[in-house]
């Protein structure tokens, strides 16, 4: 399909926002061109016919598919582990995650622009690891062989020459999208390539609660802290004591610089509180990173923010680190909306970071729930506090905003749109890999 000059150029502007008020530069407007077309881009006939002919069987063994497919890709390609964190791995989140992905994009393989959204997600995480074109084909070298020794000898040439076609062609989306990222991110950034890491030095250390602690990162060039969206997340390349520590990405828990740093506040992920397995990076940021040390950071990514909202009333609800990212935003939807909560809930109090600077912003509703001195919190009483201060709950001129824990997210996401609030008015965001509410 072929894009006009106006709407490839429509799409920049609206994509740029007022991150910059100065021209795309031709190889932006490129990138962006790229994107569009391969959203739009369709596989040929002959191809689909196989694919919608097969799709049923490999959809039935997706899931086998994928927990065959990673290690695989580890044993035949180890440089990849830099990318993944494991204890997703263990859990079969990663797995999961991915399966679900390749159904979803199968169904809307000669539209991907359906699934933009979904895709975005991706690209942004991607991007915020340093994944480049080339990666994509060791995706599908493995993935294709998870599927070859799965399916057997029902793979025919032909067969899994349409899969692998389509294998490539959501690669081609997603490297399309990723180069429009990097190149806008570069644009954005002062002097700073947005496909490297860059080193920060850790100008203080705040312990917040009993188990988070605030990191305050400064360029070590002495440039300025990088622009971000409130909302959007940097990535941590460090070594450990592991053989390999994939990089972990952590909200910028504040809305704007402070002091000429950016800060990351990172909950210890304890064993008790993580299935039984200690987190690894966040356990060596909390014993080992001091003042004055010098972190490799990669610049801000990610979609979660506010910059596209124009709901008159915004409610965020989170739970234990979900916190970090209501706190960036809060303050501007405080200036811009006529009416905004906060629902958060933690374990204990002594647990619950960042508490002071949500109650400084004397919202409308500033509600704390702690789970040994409280009730868990409910949807219903949610809603009851909302009317009771006011608020439109299911109309569509209410934002909500949820962020924490998988199963916290599933349950207040489906609550809200049992009481009547639409999809379209209710965001999340996880940590790890992305779930479908």
């Amino acid at each position: 399909m072929l894009l006009t000059i106006q709407a490839i150029l429509s799409y920049v502007w609206q994509s740029l926002g007022a991150a910059t008020a100065s021209k795309p530069s031709p190889k932006l407007v490129a990138a962006a061109a790229a994107r569009e077309e391969a959203l739009h881009a369709t596989l040929p006939d002959e191809t689909m016919k196989i694919i919608n002919a097969t799709v049923a069987v490999v959809a039935e063994n997706i899931q086998t598919i994928t927990k065959t497919f990673y290690p695989k890709m580890f044993a035949n390609n180890p440089e990849v582990l830099a990318f993944f964190n494991m204890a997703n791995q263990r859990s079969s989140r990663q797995p999961e995650a991915l399966a679900h992905s390749i159904v979803a994009s199968v169904t809307h393989i000669n539209n991907l622009k359906d699934i933009e959204g979904a895709l975005e997600l991706i690209a942004y995480k991607h991007c915020a690891l340093g994944v480049y074109p080339e990666h994509y084909q060791i995706v599908h070298d493995n993935f294709m062989a998870a599927v070859a020794e799965v399916l057997g000898s029902a793979v025919t040439p032909e067969i899994g020459q349409a899969w692998s076609d389509v294998v490539m062609h959501v690669a081609k989306a997603c490297i399309a999208m990723e180069a429009e990222i990097y190149e806008k991110t570069t644009a954005e950034l002062d002097n700073w390539d947005a496909k490297l890491p860059k080193p920060f030095v850790v100008a203080k250390v705040v312990k917040e609660a009993e188990d988070a602690k605030s990191f305050y990162l400064k360029p070590k060039d002495g440039t300025a802290p990088p622009t971000y969206l409130p909302g959007q997340y940097v990535t941590l390349c460090l070594k450990t004591e592991e053989p390999v520590t994939a990089p972990r990405h952590y909200t910028i828990s504040s809305a704007k610089p402070m002091d000429g740093c950016i800060r990351i506040t990172v909950k210890h992920a304890a064993a008790e509180d993580n299935s039984g397995v200690e987190g690894i990076v966040s356990s060596w940021l909390h014993a080992n990173v001091k003042q004055g040390d010098v972190l490799n950071v990669r610049p801000p990514f990610g979609p979660y923010t506010r910059k596209n909202n124009t709901w008159d009333q915004e409610v965020y609800i989170t739970a234990g680190s979900g916190v970090t990212p209501a706190i960036a935003m809060l303050p501007g939807a405080a200036k811009a909306c006529s009416k905004v909560a906060h629902f958060h809930v933690d374990r204990k109090q002594s647990r619950h970071a960042l508490s002071k600077e949500s109650k400084a912003l004397n919202l409308a509703v500033c509600k704390f729930v702690y789970d040994d001195e409280h009730p868990r919190l409910t949807v219903g009483q949610m809603l009851k506090d909302l009317k009771a201060a006011g608020f439109d709950m299911v109309g569509s001129a209410t934002g909500y905003h949820i962020t924490g824990p998988a199963g916290f997210v599933r349950a207040m996401a489906k609550g809200l749109k049992a009481e009547g609030v639409d999809a379209s008015c209710v965001r999340h965001e996880v940590y790890g890999p992305a779930i479908d509410v």
